[in-house]
């Protein structure tokens, strides 16, 4: 499961900045880059350390926060 581990890391990294592009453009909420870069961020050490404590638990959590502050960051109006 290494390269496949390996691949999904960069894929949730990848993934959590375009994330965070798309909902700047649209709401222009701040929160949206913020939360995306903490994403990216989180995404070293958990690819480094996965989910052993202690680095690897504070990287899960720090990847849960930014993930809520993307959701925060979304346009709330009707589609």
């Amino acid at each position: 499961g290494d390269r496949l581990g390996h691949v999904g890391v960069y894929a949730l990294a990848l993934s959590a900045a375009v994330t965070a592009v798309v909902l700047f453009r649209r709401a222009a909420n701040p929160l949206a880059p913020l939360g995306g870069a903490v994403v990216v961020v989180a995404c070293w050490p958990f690819y480094v350390h996965h989910v052993f404590p202690y680095r690897g638990v504070l990287a899960m959590a720090a990847i849960g926060v930014g993930l809520g502050l993307l959701e925060l960051g979304r346009d709330r109006r009707p589609a």
